[in-house]
């Protein structure tokens, strides 16, 4: 099958993927491609798995514009107006692909410039995004130093883990989410976030400034619990046999995952069941 420009530029590659409208029109034919991402095993897994096996064999060379997503989120609202933007494609979470749709910067995503637009979860549909990843928030724990697997949010803010409980300041969303579930709020109510997130300062959390940092700090035992998705806690696996990741370093849902999700049961199962299919293909 060979892949237009504009179809490799539409279907590009993250949690939200997003065709800039001031895109670099300077290169309109030009074999390169300049995605916005993240770095680390998230840039890695990206030019492993899209980057060298589907694009660059039809000839465009892919380069990474490395960044977080705050700065990601500037560029693309500064240069909305411009006559040239300086990304192709835009990775960003959900929550911020929301935000900065609201100014009308990116493209719409429809099936004409993206063939298999349909195969995508309804659930998962936005008008100028195309989904590239999901996957449940989960608690993080190093099974080598936590005995009782935790079963809630609640369960971080326990005394006994004071200065062993850490977080990845690039998840602030998910953290603050953490907070309010733990204060008996919801995803509909972050009122109580604010108390819990300077209840933790008395705790002695520690902040690191990536994913990579924070795993780093789990390996090293120098924290034993976290907040992060699912997909975070062992970037190099693609396929988990069970619903804890393989290795010292696990997963647990709780209770609070079943409140993010919200819904009926029967709506929870089929979730659930779509996330082993999602993971049984990656």
């Amino acid at each position: 099958m060979t892949l237009s420009r504009r179809t490799l530029l539409s279907a590009g590659a993250a949690t939200a993927t997003v065709l800039a409208s001031g895109r670099r029109s300077a290169v309109a034919e030009s074999p390169q491609l300049v995605v916005g991402t993240w770095g680390g095993d998230y840039g890695q897994l990206l030019s492993e798995l899209v980057d060298k096996p589907l694009v660059v064999p039809q000839g465009v060379e892919v380069v990474q514009d490395v960044a977080n997503g705050d700065p990601r989120k500037t560029k693309l609202l500064v240069e909305r107006q411009s006559r040239r933007g300086s990304m192709d494609v835009a990775c960003l979470s959900d929550t911020d692909a929301y935000l900065v749709a609201q100014s009308g910067t990116f493209e719409q995503a429809t099936v004409d410039k993206i063939s298999r637009l349909n195969a995508v979860y309804p659930e998962l549909k936005k008008a100028s995004t195309v989904p590239h990843i999901y996957s449940a928030q989960v608690i993080l724990y190093n099974s080598t130093k936590v005995t009782a697997a935790p079963e809630a949010y609640a369960d971080l803010w326990d005394p006994k883990w004071r200065g062993r409980v850490g977080f990845s300041d690039i998840l602030y969303g998910a953290n603050t989410l953490a907070a309010a579930l733990a204060g008996g709020g919801g995803v509909n109510d972050f009122g109580p976030a604010d108390k819990k997130l300077m209840e933790l300062r008395s705790l002695d959390v520690k902040i690191y400034p990536s994913n990579e940092a924070l795993a780093a700090a789990l390996k090293s035992e120098e924290v034993g619990r976290s907040v992060a998705h699912r997909h975070v806690a062992c970037p190099r696996i693609h396929v988990e046999k069970s619903r804890r990741s393989a290795g010292p370093c696990r997963a647990e849902g709780g209770d609070a995952v079943d409140r993010v999700r919200g819904g009926s049961a029967a709506q929870r199962q089929e979730q659930g069941r779509r996330l082993r299919l999602f993971e049984r293909d990656a």
